[in-house]
């Protein structure tokens, strides 16, 4: 289980860290009945759970790639097929495979790089959320601002699947 702590978390610069009320960072710690941030164990369903899964999500970035990058392939998978509709380029699904070749050890983070540069290349000729995902996941961008709203109970389940 993908633990972190609400002291990791302030290091990212959360959303809502200085705000009263319903955001980010003050929501969770309002969720958790605390004040101050701390070192105390916190899972990421516990996130998603207080936050919901767009700041679950976005808490993925408190953790090595390599801890998360599997998830990221198959959401980037949920909408591979809008741009494989339209175009004949590999370079995204390529991408994908990349991503789930690291994580075992199979290429290395050059090697990601490579590919990922080649889904962004992609992504500059159609403009396609599929290609962009493959990019945004691949070189540990934030893919969240980029997501179909439609989709978010697809990665829901995904998450939890990945770290339930």
């Amino acid at each position: 289980m993908l633990t972190t702590t609400l002291k990791e978390i302030l290091k990212h610069d959360p959303c809502g860290k200085y705000c009263k009320g319903k955001y980010g960072y003050t929501l969770l710690l309002k969720n958790l009945n605390k004040i101050d941030p701390d070192d105390d164990p916190l899972t990421v369903l516990q996130i998603l759970e207080s936050n919901g899964i767009e700041d679950a999500v976005w808490s993925l970035r408190c953790f090595d790639y390599r801890d998360y990058c599997l998830f990221l392939a198959d959401v980037v998978e949920l909408v591979l097929h809008i741009y494989e509709n339209e175009h004949d380029d590999p370079a995204p699904r390529l991408a994908i495979q990349g991503i789930r070749d690291y994580h075992t050890g199979k290429i290395t983070r050059e090697e990601l790089k490579n590919l990922s540069n080649d889904a962004a290349n992609a992504a500059t000729d159609a403009y396609l959320a599929a290609a962009s995902y493959a990019y945004l996941a691949a070189s540990y961008a934030d893919f969240a601002a980029v997501a179909e709203k439609a989709k978010w109970i697809e990665i829901e389940q995904l998450f939890i699947k990945h770290f339930g």
